[in-house]
């Protein structure tokens, strides 16, 4: 979860519980929620027809294993899905799509990876989405918007419009229907002591919203849901619980004077016991998710530690060869003048442009985007645009002190010039810089 998320969350939770106290839901909203009640009853329909969809689109796609098309509408309707099945169906839409494959698919491709990572990654490219899962998000937006303006009842009417929505199109990347969980369970609070049974049906509607979003986020698969659902999880889950606690003890008293009502007692039991089953089976797939998450949080630092070694490795190498190439290209300017030939200088240049040629190149496939990066570095009017794939003389002095080397002499060595023409190069060009002068250089080595 993002800082922006995180603060959202926090900001909503605010807002809920200043303005809950005093809240009663208007008719239409209410009617919502008791829709939504009832659809969550048929979910499995849903369900079963994107299943349909998706073994349609497959029977396609096994006609002609290679057509674009067919394998990326399959992504697609695995995407607000399943999530590992829609990243390994973009992977072949992506392999077979040639120059059919865009930025759009790109970023709706990252967002997937992104999810299962748990990374939220915006996507504006909501054109690539059906009109209705269009819907259901614009509507969440908007009852995202209302709770930060603190409209409770405007946000539980749309947030409640798009997990409708949700369902009806078997989307399991739900994005509303924990948000309406947690307004649910926050009205129901005040009137745990005023109004005990609409204090009861209300945790119970919301323990069942939590619980279905639960479920979606299992067969969704992935890290952002899990971590965005947790703490409301947990919150109502407790809840849930002292009410189920509460509930037993006041059938305890009405056993010890109605003995009759003793069948309807073993009854509550089997009930309870399997409630109980269903949040300890939450609260474990809860806690793998955090250890998931732990294991991949490791594993993202393992690979950071050997990319740099790797890169630290690749510049020495680099370096090594720039040392070798100059070095030759100087003796044999030096030989040449020695037998006193007419064309020395000339072949020195021809040498020496093949030479910033290959070192361009080369540099350039290492890091492609060096020269834009760099010319954010500098103030709008002292921009430097090479011609394509080279370098301007400015820009091989730091490319080198981008690989790790900053002495002047080092670099005038490597690139044949004086010291002077390198300290000349530098000293400009950091007078060109937006920030720092002084910091100008650190900043181009962390390119």
């Amino acid at each position: 979860m993002n800082y922006f998320q995180k603060s959202s969350l926090l900001f909503c939770m605010l807002v809920i519980s200043t303005t809950a106290s005093s809240l009663v839901l208007p008719h239409h909203v209410d009617s919502l929620l008791t829709v939504l009640d009832k659809e969550i009853l048929q979910a499995d329909l849903y369900i079963q027809q994107r299943e349909l969809d998706i073994q349609s689109a497959k029977s396609k796609y096994y006609q002609d294993t290679t057509m674009f098309e067919a394998t990326l509408e399959i992504a697609k309707l695995y995407a607000p899905y399943q999530c590992d099945s829609a990243i390994a169906w973009f992977g072949k839409a992506k392999a077979c799509a040639g120059e059919l494959w865009n930025d759009t698919l790109e970023t709706y491709f990252q967002r997937c990876l992104g999810r299962k990572n748990g990374v939220d990654i915006p996507f504006e490219h909501k054109s690539i989405l059906k009109e209705e899962h269009q819907y259901a998000i614009q509507t969440c937006y908007t009852g995202m918007v209302a709770l930060h303006a603190g409209d409770t009842v405007q946000a539980l009417e749309q947030l409640t419009k798009s997990a409708l929505t949700d369902l009806r199109l078997a989307i399991t990347d739900n994005g509303s229907i924990w948000v309406v969980a947690q307004l649910v369970y926050e009205i129901a609070l005040p009137y745990r002591t005023n109004n005990y049974i609409k204090y009861k049906s209300q945790i119970e509607r919301a323990y069942n919203y939590i619980e279905y979003s639960c479920h979606n986020s299992d067969l969704y698969n992935a890290q952002l849901r899990f971590v965005q659902i947790g703490p409301i999880a947990h919150a109502i889950a407790k809840t849930y619980r002292e009410l189920l606690s509460y509930t037993w003890h006041w059938l305890k008293v009405f056993i010890i004077t109605l003995i009759l009502i003793l069948l309807l007692l073993i009854l509550f039991i089997i009930f309870y016991i399997r409630q109980n089953k269903k949040l300890h089976s939450l609260n474990r797939t809860l806690e793998a998710a955090q250890k998931q998450q732990e294991q991949l949080n490791q594993q993202l630092n393992d690979s950071n530690k050997e990319l740099s070694e790797m890169n630290r490795t690749r510049e020495q190498y680099i370096c090594a060869y720039l040392e070798e190439k100059s070095e030759n290209i100087r003796q044999r300017y030096k030989e040449s003048l020695r037998a006193g030939k007419a064309d020395s200088d000339e072949k020195f240049r021809e040498q020496l442009d093949k030479y910033y040629q290959s070192f361009d190149a080369t540099f350039l496939r290492l890091y492609p985007d060096f020269t834009q990066q760099f010319n954010n570095l500098l103030r709008l009017d002292a921009q430097i645009t090479p011609p394509q794939g080279c370098l301007t003389p400015e820009l091989r002095i730091f490319a080198l002190i981008r690989l790790g080397i900053t002495k002047s002499t080092r670099i005038a060595e490597l690139l044949c010039l004086s010291n002077n023409t390198v300290y000349t190069y530098r000293s400009r060009v950091r007078g060109f810089a937006k920030a720092d002068k002084d910091d100008f250089e650190n900043a181009v080595r962390n390119i």
